[in-house]
């Protein structure tokens, strides 16, 4: 079933625009079921013979769509009803089909929730059937699309890339309508009679259409894969349906590699932070254990002194006070210059006031594996990538 829909008169000029075959590829439809819903509506299709003539310079003529009461229905139409489309674009079709085109033919679909488009208003169900046919491919990939009013998104994961659909245009010479080529009969009675010198005709000579052909672009960053693919002489987008999805998923893939090897990246050099603030602490704690290992030894050291000098000291009988009580004084210190050495009083002073100078476990050791990065990676890897994309369409 085809996935976008019509009023009569617009899917009896797509049947008049190209081959039937043509057409019913780019709608999904057989060339069989097409020529069905065409006589289903009472819409005329080209007898057989009549694009061989066109291709060989002939002119033949179109055979008019013939009234019926439908059309007088504005909600009336053929194919595929909107809120039968993927959900992601549903919005978007909403948009473009009751939106009225500028002086150019052009219709837009830009806001929230919308696929961003710029399209030509008889183009707005190609798109839409283009749109719902790679949407439906893409989510078959476990890809989630979505869109942010300018771009359409496609994610996995926390992977996502944005995109979105162009058309080509050129200029062509203006037709007016019939209003205004009365309102510009009016000027020139005005002018005439002096009544206006300087009112300026209300249309342009030329005017800057779409001409059918449309592009769909990557916009996210992704190196090495490509991200461009158009319409040409040579094949169609719909032609190109599964390798676009099958580009847009290796984007996805691309651009998951990039995250990974940022994250990397990041990793190694929180990592390399960490590293220079426990060497840094360590540095600070070594600095605090020479301390407290000065201390011990000091009075080790001062033990030693004091039992070399109460050595050679005169007896206490030997000398008035207050010498004796200077010598009591002197053992008393040595008691406690031993005790102060005693490796069970370290171990306490060790497990008590300064616990923080040998932990366990310790949070300053580097872990069992751990190793020296280079935080530039540039010095070890070197990609190099080629995108030969061209923005231009394909002439």
């Amino acid at each position: 079933m085809v996935r976008a829909s019509f009023t009569r008169s617009e899917l009896h000029a797509l049947i008049w625009s190209k081959p039937l075959n043509k057409l019913s590829a780019e709608l999904g439809l057989s060339d069989v079921g097409l020529k069905k819903l065409c006589k289903r509506h009472d819409i005329p299709t080209p007898p057989q013979g009549h694009w061989i003539s066109i291709h060989h310079g002939k002119s033949r003529p179109i055979i008019p769509l013939p009234p019926k009461p439908e059309d007088d229905d504005p909600d009336f139409r053929i194919g595929f009803a909107t809120n039968e489309l993927h959900p992601a674009l549903i919005a978007t079709a909403n948009k473009i089909r009751t939106a009225q085109p500028d002086r150019d033919g052009a219709i837009t679909a830009r806001g929230e929730s919308l696929c961003g488009l710029w399209i030509g208003i008889e183009h707005r169900e190609r798109i839409i059937a283009f749109l719902d046919a790679l949407f439906r491919e893409l989510t078959d990939r476990g890809i989630e699309l979505s869109s942010n009013g300018t771009r359409m998104i496609a994610r996995r994961g926390p992977d996502d890339i944005e995109f979105r659909i162009a058309g080509k245009t050129e200029e062509r010479i203006y037709r007016p309508t019939e209003a205004e080529r009365a309102a510009d009969k009016e000027r020139e009675r005005r002018v005439a009679l002096g009544f206006s010198r300087d009112e300026k005709r209300a249309y342009p000579d030329t005017h800057v259409v779409f001409n059918g052909r449309y592009a769909l672009y990557v916009e996210t960053w992704t190196p090495g894969v490509r991200k461009t693919w158009s319409d040409s002489k040579r094949q169609s987008l719909e032609a190109m349906l599964h390798e676009i999805a099958a580009g847009l998923d290796a984007c996805l893939l691309a651009h998951k590699a990039l995250r990974e090897e940022r994250e990397a990246r990041w990793r190694r050099q929180e990592e390399a932070a960490a590293r220079e603030a426990r060497a840094k602490a360590r540095h600070a704690r070594d600095t605090k254990r020479a301390r407290f290992l000065s201390e011990v030894i000091a009075g080790e050291d001062e033990a030693r002194r004091l039992e070399a000098w109460l050595a050679r000291a005169p007896p206490l009988d030997a000398a008035p006070q207050p010498w004796p009580d200077l010598i009591a004084w002197a053992h008393k210190r040595l008691a406690a210059l031993h005790a102060q050495a005693d490796p069970d009083t370290v171990i306490a002073l060790l497990a008590d006031s300064h616990a923080d100078l040998f932990p366990d476990p310790d949070p300053l050791a580097e872990p069992a594996g751990a190793g020296r990065f280079d935080d530039d990676d540039d010095h070890h890897h070197h990609h190099h990538h080629h995108d030969e994309e061209d923005d231009d369409f394909d002439e």
